[in-house]
């Protein structure tokens, strides 16, 4: 199950290639190698590859030849300026920007807003339980379940933010307010590409002022400051991804089944993928999808 394997906590997931890998292997991948693939693979009833990039730094991805259909979100991602202003007019406009610093001026108003890089054992503790919490409530709202109710999820959290966040392979930041913490972000930096992953803000009478796009703006311009290249949003068709992205990444779901049991399981995955495909590229349908889901998730809390 993707679960045990890291499918409920990745964005991307596809084969490890050998940098030459295309040059050295020009053949129609599915027509080729896969069927010997499966043949010396142990008995099983289907398989699921999920969230796969066509691309992988740059290769195609062999997996994508076999018969797939396009997953039900997409990923965006943006190239950096070397500075933050040049970056702001060239992604949005005068008016926009303008109201924004407005809200930013507004919010420092209320006390000494900072942002923060967690770096020392005190921060990455108290900023990853901030994350959690605040993620938590926000699946609530929406009617998701959460991910960190898994406490295996959370120690892998947490064990891996205390093993790199010194390193910078993780990025834990924060945007906090006097001693309050208003939004955070748990992030991955790799080969000059930031991987913006898991956005946070505290519900509170703040909301206004949006301290999460505050956040973002820090995060942009911690990244143009440290060499990195590609800003990459990361799976999930939220609209403000678009608005600051040139590049939209597609990603591709494949499911095969060998027996009765497997051909018919998959069948189903492959009618869920599409159904799900089709409502959240329709503006209508997910807008109605988004309130029933709101719906639901405030039943719940009662």
């Amino acid at each position: 199950m993707p679960g045990l394997v890291g499918g409920g906590v990745s964005d991307y997931l596809g084969p490890l290639l050998c940098t030459d890998f295309s040059q050295n292997f020009p053949f129609d991948f599915s027509q080729t190698a896969w069927p010997l693939i499966t043949v010396h693979l142990p008995a099983y009833d289907a398989i699921f590859f999920e969230k796969m990039p066509q691309l992988i730094n740059g290769q195609n991805n062999p997996l994508v030849s076999l018969p797939c259909i396009p997953a039900p979100n997409n990923a965006y991602a943006t190239h950096l300026d070397k500075s933050l202003e040049n970056f702001l007019k060239e992604k949005r406009s005068s008016k926009y920007i303008a109201k924004k610093k407005r809200e930013h001026r507004r919010l420092r108003e209320y006390g000494r807003v900072e942002f923060v890089l967690a770096l020392n054992s005190e921060q990455i503790h108290r900023f990853l339980g901030d994350m959690m919490t605040q993620k938590a409530r926000r699946y609530k709202e929406i009617g998701v379940a959460n991910l960190f109710d898994d406490s295996k999820i959370c120690a892998f959290f947490k064990n891996l933010s205390v093993d790199f966040c010194s390193n910078g392979f993780v990025h834990l930041c924060a945007l906090t307010l006097d001693d309050r913490t208003i939004s955070t972000h748990w992030g991955l930096v790799y080969k000059k590409r930031f991987y913006h992953l898991y956005p946070a803000y505290e519900k509170s009478e703040l909301i206004k002022y949006a301290p999460g796009g505050l956040l973002l703006w820090h995060m942009f311009e911690w990244c143009m400051n440290n060499g990195v290249e590609i800003f990459d949003f990361t799976i999930g068709d939220e609209s403000y991804k678009a608005e600051w992205s040139d590049q939209e990444l597609f990603l591709y779901d494949c499911y095969q089944g060998r027996t009765i049991l497997g051909v018919s399981y998959t069948g189903l995955c492959k009618m869920a993928g599409l159904l799900k495909y089709k409502i959240k590229h329709t503006p209508k349908l997910w807008k109605l999808a988004q309130e029933f889901r709101a719906l639901l998730g405030n039943f719940r809390q009662r």
